[in-house]
């Protein structure tokens, strides 16, 4: 990125997403940008957070390829994620020829964050600071465990995300990296995941 004040998006339909929008033209500036470790960076756009991947090259659009899998596979096995959509189109920073890019969009999320960083924003204390009921039978804990396990299904590495008390998906993952395993056709495991399940479950303290 070369600082411009705008970046324009226009994303156009892809068919192998986890679903499919109507293809629109975003304008974003570079001054809003939130960073992150992967692709061009996250806008809160509306309702939506909208991260950019560069797929100029061979290896970034393989590398985008696997997340979009990754995500696919997620998605079939529970792991809550804010409804996430890929799309494919051009991406155009300032007065710049157009590249090939992907938007990854999802729900903006609110709430307390939480990963496994150094230094950690630790899981429990979500979890305290959201006021999340400790009963085994309240919606929030039976929804917050049950991502946590999938989350374990799928052997998510680098767990990170937000618990939102009585939201709809009361704890949502972000920047999905399962741990598929192409040669075995299996998920491999996850400490960070197993993790999250003990810490909710131990959380359960109430019928």
């Amino acid at each position: 990125m070369d600082g411009s004040p705008n970046t324009r998006s226009h994303v156009s339909r892809r068919t192998d997403s986890i679903s499919s929008l109507v293809p629109c033209d975003q304008t974003i500036k570079w001054a809003d940008r939130i960073a992150s470790n992967e692709g061009l960076g996250v806008w809160h756009v509306g309702n939506y957070a909208w991260k950019l991947y560069a797929t100029k090259t061979e290896q970034q659009e393989e590398r985008v390829q696997k997340l979009i899998a990754d995500y696919q596979r997620a998605d079939i096995h529970g792991v809550p994620m804010g409804s996430p959509r890929f799309q494919n189109g051009s991406i155009r920073q300032g007065t710049g020829l157009p590249y090939d890019g992907v938007a990854l969009i999802v729900q903006w999320f609110e709430g307390t964050y939480f990963n496994f960083q150094t230094p950690p924003r630790p899981f429990g204390t979500a979890l305290e600071r959201q006021g999340i009921s400790h009963s085994r039978s309240s919606t929030d804990y039976m929804r917050i465990k049950a991502g946590c396990q999938s989350a374990f299904t799928v052997g998510l590495r680098d767990c990170q995300g937000h618990v939102s008390a009585g939201a709809r998906e009361p704890v949502v993952f972000i920047d999905i990296h399962t741990s598929w395993n192409p040669l075995t056709g299996q998920f491999g495991y996850s400490q960070q995941a197993a993790d999250l399940v003990d810490i909710i479950t131990a959380w359960g303290t109430q019928p």
